[in-house]
């Protein structure tokens, strides 16, 4: 074992500290009902803590990996930037260019009397040329447990060429201190982002309609749980290259309108989130009248109400995604169960959906594929004899 080659020893260790959540935390491209829904820590630097301790060799092999992954907290924030800055220019450098992905609580920006000086937060964002992917999670207080108190103008983000991600959750009280928490700044340093995630109540008095916000590289938008005030500044933004939204949280069907009017047009895939709301309102009519180049649709199936097929056929719709994440109303309902899939099944029999060539099943479906009713289903066997495969996604 010892005389392995080292690139054998460096792909075990990748294997090994691989998680669930490990592609979805790193994505900077749409990949369907692939995001991570609890959390935004990856358990895997436990692992690699792990490994760098068993021996010299493993340490020297696997040390770089702990670093790709970084967690700003604001007491080891100064050890943490000595660090990756290094020691001398025989280290590398030190482990600045191995980071990717940063988490930068809101604890460790925290305003000071003076900015001319900057805090370790944004010394550390200024020396990571590397980085693809930034997190600003809400958290309410400081790892330490104390009060962030957001009284003094922040420092401003510094350039960010090389981040292809951001995930933000926003905070009113941090946004009006400006730079490094306001999410309208830090976008006009990342002109090269590709994937956008969003989360949070905007305040009327942080409303920013006349900032310009020109993001020409992003494909995929993210919207988490936000108010209308968030959703009307998304709106005015200009965002060219836009094709994929994912829609998390739901307030009303004017959310959907408004995303619609502002790009509808552009829009390539749609995808629900896991709420309730999705099945107490038909989100999915709209989506189609508003997305007329619309492609994909993907949705839970048990957490959405069964779409009324538009008005007009729509032409483009050629794929749609069912995920089977389980709904416990259903679990104790079994009839209902089967009425709801057969309710959307032929919604999508209707001859609205001309371009309708397949529809793929993804999660956990062994449990209905393996009845007797699914496999005597009308609705599925509609769906074959118009040209319309229903096939369960391995991927």
């Amino acid at each position: 074992m010892s005389h392995l080659p080292p690139e054998l020893w460096l792909a075990i260790f990748r294997f090994a500290t691989t998680t669930e959540l490990t592609a979805s935390l790193l994505a900077t491209s749409y990949r369907s009902f692939d995001y991570p829904t609890n959390g935004f820590i990856d358990d895997s630097l436990k692992v690699k803590y792990a490994i760098v301790h068993v021996c010299r060799s493993w340490r020297d092999l696997a040390s770089s990996m702990l670093y790709e992954d970084v967690l700003v907290l604001t007491e080891y924030a100064s050890i943490l930037r000595h660090i990756l800055k290094g020691h001398s220019e025989d280290d590398g450098a030190g482990h600045r260019h191995r980071v990717r992905r940063l988490c930068l609580p809101y604890s460790a920006s925290v305003p000071q009397m003076s900015t001319r000086y900057p805090t370790d937060a944004v010394s550390i964002l200024q020396m990571c040329p590397s980085l693809e992917v930034l997190v600003r999670p809400n958290m309410a207080y400081g790892s330490r447990g104390e009060a962030q108190m957001f009284e003094y103008e922040a420092e401003p983000c510094p350039p960010l060429p090389s981040l292809k991600r951001l995930d933000w959750w926003h905070r009113n009280d941090a946004a009006r201190t400006g730079g490094i928490n306001c999410l309208t700044d830090v976008l006009q340093a990342a002109p090269n982002l590709t994937y956008l995630s969003l989360e949070g109540e905007v305040g009327l008095s942080l409303m920013q309609l006349h900032t310009t916000v020109t993001l020409p590289a992003l494909t995929t938008l993210h919207v988490r749980r936000v108010n209308s005030l968030f959703m009307l500044q998304i709106s005015k933004w200009y965002l060219p290259s836009l094709r994929h939204i994912i829609l998390d949280g739901y307030t009303n069907v004017y959310m959907v309108q408004s995303i619609a009017r502002s790009f509808g047009e552009q829009i390539w895939t749609m995808e629900l989130g896991k709420s309730l709301r999705f099945y107490m309102d038909d989100a999915v009519h709209p989506i189609l009248e508003g997305c007329p180049n619309l492609k994909e649709l993907n949705y839970r199936l048990f957490f959405t109400r069964n779409p009324t097929p538009p008005a007009t056929p729509h032409a483009s719709l050629s794929t749609v995604g069912l995920h089977g994440a389980t709904n416990l109303f259903f679990e104790h309902h079994e009839h209902e169960l089967w009425a709801h899939l057969e309710r959307h099944l032929e919604a999508f029999c209707s001859p609205s959906y001309p371009a309708l060539r397949q529809i793929l099943l993804h999660g956990d479906w062994g449990s209905i594929l393996g009845d007797p009713r699914y496999q005597h289903s009308a609705q599925v066997q509609k769906l074959k004899e118009r040209g319309c495969s229903v096939d369960v996604c391995h991927y």
